[in-house]
């Protein structure tokens, strides 16, 4: 900031993933931009926030968690033990051919590594009669027969696989708090709906359950059913916790023509440019149409009602994740490996990362004079 000449007082908002480093009060990185930044508001990225709420589980849950992620990892972690289960898998003409490893780093792991375990578990069940295991792996393989068991993985699989769903629809550049707004208060409301289905014994919510108990002919046992409930009983508490913000007085700016009381926020003169914006049939029309999206629609109204837009812009422009960095950083990782590790990968990154796609035709034939026969 320094080196580039950036006043600080430009710095609107701070998005950190919540550690002390990042939000200690007094060494800690946000405490001192606010010191320099005394307008700068912080926030707790919202992907970090998503993943503690789905990493809490009551014991049973947890339990039927790690013992799945054992069976993958016995198969995953011997290369001879792989290939044969891939060898079983082509034989069977399986739709998959290999497990995937857990990573407790990656937001989107434990949803697709139990998916892919109980869409493989009877093949699993093939590979281990034909091989000798050790007691403890036997134990394991038992959990494959274990009815019970099976019911709980498929339900782990339907609801983290709903939560990478709502984990995916958090990413992108073009997410905001009105974004997030509107996302946790779907799932609120989902968890609510499901466990009013689970209180009535329907499971049609959850569709890997449901089409294992049809299948197999089952019936959740109470014991089960009361691990399901807790669990998104749980949820449900911890989503109220990490996401407890509304932002009511804030929906002017995802739609200034509905009738709107003043919100407290706005002075009197950014009121009166609310007014003037939600009577003009005009920018009605365009908004209805859907010509726009939310940012332009602001920005093209800034040389007509300055005040009331820069209050919107304030609004709309701050980061909620930490998207943007983890794209960088993965960027990154990719491109400067081991095998090219003296590179200067700043001006890949710059390509990588930018929104500009370049036009190689016209570099190569602006810069290069000649081709080589063999490119």
């Amino acid at each position: 900031m320094t080196k580039h000449h950036i006043d600080w007082n430009k710095c609107i908002d701070v998005c950190s993933d919540g550690a002390a480093a990042m939000v200690g009060k007094i060494k800690g990185t946000v405490t001192r931009i606010k010191e320099v930044a005394p307008k700068c508001s912080s926030s707790h990225c919202v992907l970090h926030r998503h993943a503690l709420v789905a990493k809490k589980m009551q014991y049973e849950l947890k339990t039927v968690l790690d013992q799945a992620v054992l069976i993958v990892n016995y198969v995953k972690s011997r290369p001879l033990q792989s290939r044969l289960f891939k060898k079983v898998c082509e034989d069977i003409g399986s739709q998959h051919q290999s497990l995937l490893l857990h990573t407790e780093v990656r937001w989107l792991s434990r949803g697709r590594v139990l998916l892919r375990l109980f869409e493989l578990h009877d093949e699993l069940k093939i590979f281990f009669t034909k091989q000798p295991v050790s007691a403890h792996v036997n134990k394991l393989v038992e959990l494959l027969h274990d009815e019970q068991w099976l019911m709980q993985l498929a339900y782990l699989a339907d609801i983290f696989d709903k939560l990478n769903v709502i984990c995916k629809a958090l990413q992108g550049r073009a997410t905001t708090k009105f974004t997030v707004n509107d996302k946790m208060s779907s799932l609120k409301n989902k968890l609510a709906f499901w466990i009013e289905c689970v209180e009535k014994h329907n499971y049609e919510c959850f569709t890997i359950l449901n089409d294992f108990l049809k299948e197999n002919e089952l019936r959740v046992s109470s014991d089960v059913e009361k691990n399901i409930h807790e669990h998104l009983t749980s949820l449900t508490k911890s989503l109220h916790e990490y996401f407890p913000e509304q932002l009511q007085d804030m929906d002017w700016v995802q739609n200034p023509f509905v009738n709107h009381t003043k919100p407290s926020m706005l002075s009197v003169s950014e009121y009166e440019n609310l007014i003037d914006i939600k009577f003009s049939s005009t920018l009605k029309q365009k908004y209805e149409e859907g010509t726009f999206d939310l940012n332009a629609f602001w920005i093209g109204l800034k040389d007509e009602y300055p005040e009331i837009v820069n209050r919107a812009i304030t609004l709309l422009l701050p980061f909620v994740t930490t998207y943007r960095c983890e794209t960088g950083f993965s960027a990154y990782a990719y491109t400067k490996s081991k095998y090219r590790n003296r590179l200067d990968a700043a001006p890949d990154l710059r390509v990588q990362l930018s929104d500009i796609k370049p036009n190689f035709n016209a570099i190569l034939r602006k810069y290069v004079k000649k081709f080589h026969s063999s490119h």
